[in-house]
């Protein structure tokens, strides 16, 4: 291997390698977990057949290695940087700049902002930290996450939230204001309109209906 190769390990898999004499090496190790891992990297052109890419390590692809190194360093770094940071890295390896200039949907950076939302729900989010985090705009995340589920990120992160918070009226005796807090609702008064336009009551009315339902149903 040579300065700015990269290689694979995947399960199952022998790979054997050497350096070459005089010269120091430097690794920056990362590990991916997930039912889709292997698919991602053989998007980007690792498999486990081909391991190994040659003078892959770009001056972009550098600057993201030394911002994980970085951020595991010392320690800080928000909730979903794992996540962005594999994007971004998978991003540059696949090389979904060409695909951006010839105007298609990439299904890899849709699936990457739905499975922030899908993590950090609970926590303040929007589509502009997301967008941020994986290293693109605000509008590009919201036209490909459109193309690729449908509806806006915005709807999506609504309807997950809303959801968590039927369950929390229904399971728990916590206050409205704090389930609107822990479902990720900043402003009470916008979870209670959000909650009514989407189940048809306020959320103390459609809790006393279900607690009155499963009344009902047990007798």
């Amino acid at each position: 291997m040579m300065p700015g190769d990269l290689i694979a390990f995947f399960p199952g898999s022998y790979v054997r390698y050497y350096d070459l004499p005089g010269h120091a090496w430097r690794y920056t190790w990362l590990e991916l977990r997930g039912a889709r891992a292997q698919a991602a990297l053989e998007r980007a052109g690792l498999r486990p057949d081909s391991p190994l890419r040659r003078g892959a390590l770009s001056a972009p692809l550098r600057a993201v290695l030394d911002e994980i190194e970085a951020a595991y360093g010392d320690d800080r770094y928000t909730p979903f940087f794992p996540v962005a940071a594999t994007w971004r890295l998978l991003d540059l390896l696949s090389g979904r700049q060409q695909a951006e200039r010839g105007g298609r949907m990439d299904p890899s950076l849709a699936a990457a902002v739905k499975r922030l939302i899908d993590l950090e729900f609970r926590h303040p989010l929007s589509v502009g930290q997301i967008a941020r985090e994986l290293g693109t705009t605000r509008t590009t995340v919201f036209r490909h996450f459109r193309q690729a589920y449908d509806q806006s990120p915005k709807q999506y992160l609504d309807e997950l939230r809303l959801n968590h918070a039927r369950v929390l009226l229904r399971g728990t005796r916590m206050g409205v204001k704090e389930i609107a807090r822990a479902s990720g609702f900043r402003d009470a008064h916008y979870f209670g309109r959000a909650f009514c336009a989407r189940f048809g009551a306020a959320p103390t009315a459609w809790r006393m209906r279900m607690a009155a339902a499963n009344v009902v149903s047990r007798k």
